[in-house]
């Protein structure tokens, strides 16, 4: 239901303005443009017009009064996300595994939202955000590998290759996680974290090509060949 995952976005904002504090929930643009959509659901599921008043609440709360309207919009989303939706996934446990990666985890989250942001959402300058994160060395952080690599499907043309180039600055601390990430039979996204895993993985990394060609996908095919054109057997 389209209305409960208003309801999760909402949790999800909460959340993060709990993190870097609840003044800054007066007029916050992210639950301002939720809010309109809860509204019209509430229409027809009275619940849904309760989260969209509590919003209203939160982003007009009057000074002093920011953090206990922020607390009661989080109990309000909780309670109907436990009661109308489902909290987890259906299947079978399975080990997670580990990676061993030596990254810091210096930066706060104050200064680390915005970069998470750019790597995540749509609109203008988040390129910027990016590149100036790259030069000022702020992005070796453990809480951007995965928005990293999630970026390389980025839908504007100039961030997948800067991000692209940001990753091989990881190393090869990263091929656990870019192994356990590959899909053979992905787009030029997969494509491109193919090249990146192979890039690392060296000499070493020839099986991986011939099983790329024998299993892998169009874009993926063409990366295993451009990869192996380097090496005199092939």
């Amino acid at each position: 239901m389209m209305s409960i995952a208003l309801v999760h976005e909402t949790q999800k904002e909460v959340r993060r303005l709990l993190i870097v504090g609840s003044e800054l929930a007066a007029s916050y643009f992210r639950l301002l443009r939720i809010m309109p959509n809860l509204k019209k659901a509430g229409e027809r599921v009275p619940v849904f017009a309760k989260v969209a008043e509590a919003i209203e609440k939160a982003v007009d709360s009057e000074k002093g009064q920011s953090a206990k309207r922020l607390l009661e919009l989080a109990s309000i989303t909780n309670a109907v996300i436990y009661t109308q939706g489902e909290a987890g996934i259906q299947g079978n446990l399975e080990p997670a595994g580990n990676a061993s990666v030596n990254f810091p985890t210096e930066l706060s989250y104050r200064k680390l939202s915005p970069i998470i942001d750019a790597l995540t959402y749509t609109g203008q300058g988040r390129y910027e955000i990016i590149s100036n994160a790259a030069n000022n060395e702020k992005l070796s952080d453990l809480r951007l590998i995965m928005p990293l690599i999630n970026a390389l499907d980025d839908g504007y043309s100039e961030i997948p290759p800067l991000v692209y180039r940001i990753l091989q600055g990881f190393g090869e601390e990263l091929i656990p996680v870019l192994q356990k990430k590959l899909d053979l039979s992905g787009g030029k996204s997969a494509a491109r974290l193919f090249e990146l895993l192979a890039g690392f993985l060296g000499t070493a990394g020839k099986a991986l090509c011939l099983d790329a060609l024998e299993n892998g996908s169009t874009d993926i095919k063409v990366s295993a060949i451009s990869v192996l054109s380097f090496d005199p057997e092939c």
